[in-house]
């Protein structure tokens, strides 16, 4: 029998292997060093998308009113659309689902039901939008157009209170179950 052979492993070599690895690290770009679920509420958060039938696709209308003791009321109006909380990170069914909401681009929240309220709003102008989603959270588009609406919202607020930081827990969400 002939003798094995060890691998004999010198010290200088495993430095050249952390600063290798190190250096792949930095050069990857951000987004592929997310865990499996990313960032949910960053502005570049991009999902997959599920085109509808084209024959009955679901709309969505948004309206958005400023409440009597403080904050914002919002409606979400759907057409060919249920809201399916039940069913969240389950099969897609179509037609079935909940929907995103952004302000000024940032998503805030999951709706899974019409009607939600926002404490407050950071500016005077702001840009609140809803999109429709599948169970699986992909978006739903029609002709590779996201299923979506949005709403100008001007904030009366005094100037100096105007640019403070509202943060997204701020936000409550009234979940009312529709069927259809």
């Amino acid at each position: 029998m002939r003798p094995r052979k060890t691998l004999q492993l010198r010290p200088i070599y495993l430095v050249y292997w952390t600063v290798a690895a190190l250096l792949v690290g930095m050069l990857l770009p951000p987004s592929a060093t997310k865990g499996p679920t990313g960032d949910h509420h960053g502005p570049t958060h991009i999902h997959a998308t599920q085109e509808v039938d084209p024959d009955k696709p679901p709309e969505v209308t948004l309206t958005v009113t400023q409440d009597a003791l403080s904050g914002w009321n919002g409606r979400v109006s759907t057409r060919n659309f249920a809201f399916a909380p039940e069913m969240v990170n389950q099969a897609n069914v179509p037609h079935h689902g909940h929907a995103h909401l952004y302000v000024n681009g940032q998503k805030i929240a999951r709706l899974y039901g019409p009607a939600f309220h926002i404490a407050d709003l950071p500016k005077e102008r702001n840009i609140i939008s809803v999109s429709l989603n599948a169970n699986d959270h992909s978006d739903l588009v029609l002709n590779g157009q996201p299923i979506a609406a949005e709403v100008v919202v001007m904030n009366p607020v005094a100037a100096e209170t105007a640019n403070r930081a509202v943060p997204a827990n701020r936000l409550t969400n009234h979940s009312i179950e529709t069927k259809g």
